[in-house]
């Protein structure tokens, strides 16, 4: 679904690699190269940390500016992830007649980040739509109509890459019912 999504081309370490790509890639990789993204990306620069219980604020945060303060990130993970290419529509249906169960997937890009005014609102509607055994997804598609085992739905938002969060839903269902389940989907 990825590669509909955010169709980077290869190379782009955006792009989304094919099984076969990515298990090439694997084979690829010299120790050397793995040093050397370790010795440019890794440091606490960008790091947090959260301490719970009983302690001395001030002996935890001396202990961390000793064992962590000079241990910088060289570079950063986040270059320009401007120009996201544009996603066209895709319908794929792969079929397995062995198997008596079905997947229905949908996924839809919309631009916002984390910082974005309306991200805490589309956490609370995915929460509602889709986010638990009371959403209206799971209530209308599992309750009410008994098409799907599961139902749920998703939403993601990165940080700073404002070109690719993804409202996510999906559902398993008998594949009797998959063609009904989608049309659900496509009604709401």
């Amino acid at each position: 679904m990825n590669r509909h999504l955010a169709p980077f081309p290869k190379g782009d370490p955006r792009a989304t690699p094919t099984v076969d790509e990515r298990i090439a890639d694997l084979k690829a990789v010299k120790l050397e190269e793995a040093k050397a993204f370790y010795r440019d990306f890794y440091g606490a620069s960008n790091a947090e940390m959260a301490v719970v219980g009983d302690f001395d604020a001030g002996a935890v945060e001396k202990l961390v500016r000793e064992l962590f303060g000079d241990w910088k990130s060289p570079k950063t993970l986040f270059g320009d992830f401007e120009g996201l290419p544009q996603a066209r529509a895709h319908q794929s249906d792969l079929r397995d007649p062995d198997k008596t169960n079905a997947f229905f997937f949908a996924a839809l890009t919309v631009p916002m980040d984390q910082a974005h005014p309306d991200y805490p609102a589309m956490l609370l509607a995915n929460s509602m739509m889709g986010g638990g055994l009371k959403s209206r997804l799971w209530m209308r598609i599992r309750e009410k109509e008994g098409l799907s085992y599961q139902v749920q739905s998703e939403f993601n938002a990165g940080v700073k890459d404002h070109n690719r969060p993804v409202p996510r839903c999906g559902g398993l269902q008998s594949a009797k019912h998959a063609e009904g389940g989608s049309q659900l989907f496509a009604m709401r």
